[in-house]
């Protein structure tokens, strides 16, 4: 069951409202989890920004179905939260960030599993990551990294005449919680761009970049501009998932998949190689093959979620499980992980 506590978070712009979930495998005893990362580590979740929310798709199922625990928070201008909307607000964005990040570790002392981005907020985890390079594992979901004329593209005739015209142009939007929200739009607005040129050089980072086929809204061809930046970086993996849309509406369940798969193999890499400490965290060598401690029984989920996973994952099979019935079960390790 869903653990959630809501809180706020003061800052100078205003407050961040969160929703802090610490959800966990209900079979395993918090001693054998010491150290990892069902209880100590959270996983940021960043909603798109001016229009969504903490509670916009696909945040809530994220949360519910990663058995990690996850904080979600309505940036400024969004949701609960205090401030005004503003489109290309990347830098205030990550500033919310930020505050997050500090707070989960100075006040709920934890670690900071990682950040895990939607559309808008996808860019903002990555804006992070070139900024202060101090999350090991950065996540995006149809990242929107082409910024062209996508606000453009939302207008209708005149209203693309009035900001040619003007240079601003009045702009409503009906927000999660079903309200109209108004705001102006100026082409000072329009101009911001996200600095990612420094993301190539980002040390002990880890990157995976997720995206629809079918996501109408922020076409697929911004994960081959992120690639572009990124092709080169050792830690970074990019998957296109056939099939699904801009909100992952009915792949929820590959969704968590796909991102716990990546967690865990990033996790299990870095205490490998020392960076994470293991005086408190069970010696992998004590572990099963495969053994993952975002699920509550591998064995049963496995058979629940991988037929649906291999067929939308092809790249994604199974990490030698042992199922306990004797069936065989493709390994559950990725493709590009047995090239290692």
């Amino acid at each position: 069951m869903l653990d959630l506590e809501c809180f706020n978070i003061k800052t100078e712009r205003g407050l961040l409202a969160c929703a802090l979930s610490s959800a966990g495998p209900a079979d395993v005893s918090r001693s054998e989890l010491r150290g990892s990362l069902s209880t100590e580590g959270v996983l940021v979740l960043v909603h798109a920004s001016p229009t969504g929310s903490k509670d916009s798709a696909p945040l809530p199922a994220l949360a519910a179905g990663l058995k990690c625990a996850t904080l979600r928070f309505d940036l400024a201008g969004c949701g609960e939260s205090g401030g005004s909307p503003r489109i290309g607000a990347y830098a205030r964005d990550v500033e919310d960030i930020r505050t997050v990040v500090e707070h989960i570790r100075s006040t709920l002392h934890r670690q900071v599993l990682g950040l895990l981005g939607y559309a808008e907020g996808g860019t903002a985890v990555l804006q992070y990551a070139t900024k202060y390079q101090d999350v090991p594992n950065i996540v995006t979901l149809g990242a929107r990294i082409v910024h062209s004329d996508w606000f453009e593209r939302c207008l209708t005739w005149s209203q693309v005449q009035s900001l040619k015209d003007a240079g601003k142009v009045d702009w409503s939007f009906v927000s999660p919680a079903g309200a109209k929200v108004r705001l102006e739009v100026t082409h000072e607005d329009l101009g911001q761009r996200p600095a990612l040129e420094e993301l190539p050089r980002c040390s002990g980072v880890r990157f995976l970049a997720l995206h629809g086929s079918l996501d109408e809204k922020v076409p697929p061809s911004n994960m081959q501009t992120l690639e572009d930046l990124l092709g080169g970086h050792g830690g970074f993996e990019a998957r296109v998932i056939p099939g699904v849309g801009h909100e992952w509406a009915g792949h929820e369940d590959t969704l968590c998949y796909a991102v716990t798969d990546w967690l865990w193999r990033q996790t299990r890499q870095a205490r490998a190689d020392g960076e994470l400490a293991s005086d408190e965290a069970p010696p992998l060598a004590n572990q099963p093959s495969g053994y993952n401690i975002f699920v509550d029984n591998l064995a049963l989920q496995v058979k629940e979620i991988h037929a649906a996973a291999r067929s939308n994952l092809p790249s994604m099979a199974a990490d030698g499980a042992d199922d306990s019935d004797g069936d065989d079960e493709e390994p559950l390790v990725s493709a590009q992980a047995r090239k290692r």
